[in-house]
């Protein structure tokens, strides 16, 4: 993924996850399941060190929504965080 470009981690906590997905029916790993916040739970704790080992850089999206997120990526790309790579400038994290 890192020879593509940059690499966001859009960061949720379980519970913002469960409220984004409860009533979608979509997700196989959730599917039948009679918890699904745990589920959740059990996924990011999984996952999320992969994620975080992959990622250049990362945004908590708990308080945010859709618009506020896409604009603090774009804030990010205006600020000169990515470089004319198309890589973040890791003098920049955030």
């Amino acid at each position: 993924m890192k020879v593509s470009g940059t690499i966001v981690y859009l960061e949720a906590s379980s519970e913002k996850i469960y409220g984004n997905i409860k009533y979608d029916t979509s997700r196989p790993l959730l599917n039948g399941v009679f918890d699904k916040l745990k589920r959740i739970e059990e996924l990011l704790n999984e996952r999320k060190p992969l994620y975080e080992s992959c990622a250049d850089i990362t945004i908590n999206t708990d308080n945010n929504n859709i618009e506020d997120t896409a604009e603090e990526i774009i804030s990010l790309t205006r600020k000169g965080f990515f470089n004319e790579e198309n890589q973040i400038d890791k003098r920049s994290e955030h």
